[in-house]
């Protein structure tokens, strides 16, 4: 048993085999019968975990049982022994075999048979060798000298039934023979056919892999040349890019040389000579000024009051204006309210950084009345020498789509019209001053005098005008250069968190990155439509000035996800806090960020170089501009860097008030 159940789970088909040979073989009666007996022992006690070789041990003993009814030698001992079989087995056989209907059949003839003869059916008991057969097989040898005895009709019958049996066999077992040829040859071709199919088939796979191996290295080929001629045009698109790039930076660095140097030789040549009174800055209303502030520079007499609607509006108008050309363009407000009190609101809440005469000076009075200032908004545009360019640049200004245009318009008329025309020009008189100011010993005398001095110290400008540009470009340049060497000796100092880049969000970084850059804390959130549209500005303003500058980004967004979306939609290439950091918190606080969007310009150790970077970048012609801007205050500010442990609050102020003052007292 344990030796079948092992080539059971080893190799079934070598016992199922045998089994074939065992029905095909004519072996007599005994002999099938033994192999029955033997089956059955073996179908009753093996282990049976499949249901296919089961199937096969019963289809085998129904086999050998209808080869043994069928057999000429079948006796009634031997029937016994097979109705024994099917009555313990019968059940078990007929739900496995595919031949029991055909062994039942013939054995219900063979039982009537048996049954309707004289000889009866033996129920004689076998030996213990075998299984044990009915009592009718020993009653059969009771029998036995009578069945010699009896006609011999039942062995006649017998015979036909044999020999019936026999041919009938003889054709069923031709009928096989012809049915396994045929499935043999039915076999062969298929196998033929197989093995056809398999030989086309893998010849025409080898073929497809030919082809497409010899694509694939065409392809590659095509792709290697294609990628080398794009390298090839990139280099030389690259070279040209670059050597225009230094064209134009050269030129563009040409261009604001010669800018500088005819500024400043303007400002030599112009000074200021319409009044000498006391001026103020109401950012900084602790310092006073001179008539020296306006040297150089076009002036706009600006008269308005807060109480004058069409005042409140123009007023924003031209602080935008004059932040664009503040160089070339200075404001004198000379207040028209009711009280001083009032003037204070107005230039608290709408002015620009311009400058104004004191609440009720005489000159201011004097101007307004001499010049009948009647209708309000007024802004009268003069040169420093008092001509009168423009007796209302109200409108002018208002409708103006590009200041600069719009000053060197100005100056155009003041060198090929203005001089030539004096006396239309000029307002009834010829200087401002005789009509609006009273100098001191007022005769005639003191007048003409004092306008010759005037004419003898232009003249002398103007000799000395040849000299300056050469100097001027030589101290600017040596300016230059020492502002940068410095900048370059400063280390980032004030940022102890770990910072991070969105487009490389693997990495982390300290604050080394901003070693020797001006830095630019950069408070802004997602959902604030102004931040939006600022961000493209400061997107191309950092990819032109990243050498020198680099920025910071604090967010105020609502949560994270808020945060990164922002960034991956709208940010440039530049470093980032982490959301909800305790340090870009403080930041906020101290430096009292309340509206979006904001930008601080520092110097790498904190010091807080300018608090309005948004208007810097926004209103600056190029980068390079903003930049040299914002590093000519690099040696004028005291440092007093922004500390997380700081208390910002007074600091930031003072700060902010010594960064405003800087530029006029510089000037002074």
């Amino acid at each position: 048993m344990t030796l079948i159940n092992k080539l059971m789970d080893e190799d079934d088909s070598r016992v199922f085999s045998h089994f074939e040979r065992l029905v095909a073989r004519d072996q007599g009666i005994e002999n099938y019968l033994s192999n029955v007996k033997v089956l059955v022992g073996l179908f009753s006690r093996l282990e049976w975990t499949n249901q296919t070789p089961r199937a096969k041990f019963g289809h085998t003993i129904c086999e050998l049982m209808i080869r043994a009814l069928e057999s000429t030698e079948l006796q009634s001992e031997h029937f016994s022994l097979i109705r024994e079989i099917f009555q313990s087995f019968g059940y078990d056989l007929r739900s496995v075999s595919t031949s029991y209907e055909q062994f039942y059949t013939l054995y219900q003839s063979k039982s009537r048979l048996f049954g309707s003869s004289h000889l009866g059916i033996s129920s004689e008991q076998r030996s213990t060798s075998t299984p044990s057969l009915p009592t009718a097989l020993l009653a059969a040898t009771t029998l036995k000298p009578a069945r010699i005895s009896c006609p011999s009709t039942i062995n006649e019958r017998l015979k036909d039934i044999r020999e019936e049996e026999s041919e009938r066999r003889r054709i069923e077992d031709e009928r096989v023979h012809r049915e396994e040829t045929e499935r043999r040859r039915q076999r062969e071709l298929e196998e033929e056919e197989r093995r056809e199919r398999i030989r086309t088939e893998e010849e025409e796979r080898l073929k497809k892999e030919a082809e497409e191996e010899k694509k694939r290295r065409e392809e590659a080929e095509k792709k290697r040349v294609e990628e080398e001629r794009i390298q090839k045009e990139a280099a030389e698109m690259k070279r040209k890019a670059e050597e225009e790039k230094q064209r134009q930076a050269a030129e563009a660095k040409r261009q604001e040389e010669e800018r500088r140097q005819q500024l400043q030789a303007y400002r030599n040549a112009n000074p200021c000579t319409f009044f000498t009174a006391t001026v103020y800055r109401h950012q900084e209303p602790n310092n006073i000024y001179t008539h020296e502030v306006f040297r150089g520079r076009i002036i706009g007499l600006y008269f308005a009051r807060h109480q004058c609607q069409k005042s409140r509006e123009f007023t924003p108008v031209l602080r935008d204006f004059h932040a664009q050309v503040r160089e070339d363009f200075g404001v004198l407000f000379i207040s028209m309210d009711d009280s001083e009190l009032e003037m204070k609101r107005f230039l608290e809440e709408y002015h620009g950084d311009w400058f104004h005469l004191k609440y009720g000076s005489e000159l201011g009075d004097s101007l307004k009345k001499k010049l009948n200032i009647t209708v309000i908004p007024k802004l009268m545009i003069l040169k420093p020498d008092r001509t009168v360019l423009k007796m209302d640049g109200y409108q002018d200004v208002l409708n103006c789509q590009n200041p600069r245009q719009l000053i060197d318009q100005w100056k155009l008329f003041t060198e090929h019209v203005a001089d030539k025309m004096p006396n239309r020009n000029k307002v009834s008189g010829d200087s401002l001053v005789d009509k609006t100011h009273e100098v001191e010993g007022t005769g005639i005398d003191e007048a003409v005098e004092e306008k010759r001095k005037l004419e003898e110290e232009e003249t002398r400008l103007w000799i000395e005008e040849e000299e300056w540009p050469k100097r001027g470009a030589e101290e600017l340049k040596r300016l230059k250069k020492g502002q940068q060497e410095y900048l370059r000796t400063l280390p980032c100092t004030f940022l102890p968190d770990t910072i991070y880049r969105h487009k490389d969000p693997s990495s982390t970084y300290n604050q080394t990155v901003f070693n020797g850059k001006l830095i630019g804390l950069y408070f802004a959130r997602h959902q604030c439509q102004e931040s939006r549209d600022f961000m493209r500005v400061l997107r191309n303003f950092h990819a032109q000035a990243k050498d020198d500058f680099e920025i910071l980004f604090i967010s105020s967004d609502n949560n994270k996800e808020e945060m990164n979306m922002y960034l991956k939609k709208y940010h440039g290439d530049w470093f980032h806090l982490e959301y909800g950091s305790e340090l870009g918190a403080s930041f906020k606080e101290k430096l009292k960020v309340e509206t979006t969007p904001k930008l601080v310009i520092l110097k790498p150790n904190g010091t807080v170089l300018s608090p309005n970077g948004c208007s810097d970048v926004s209103t600056h012609l190029t980068p390079r501009t903003v930049i040299d801007y914002w590093k000519s205050f690099l040696g004028l500010i005291v440092d007093s860097p922004l500390s997380p442990n700081r208390s910002f609050v007074t600091d930031q102020r003072q700060e902010f008030e010594h960064f405003f003052s800087l530029p006029s007292k510089v000037t002074k």
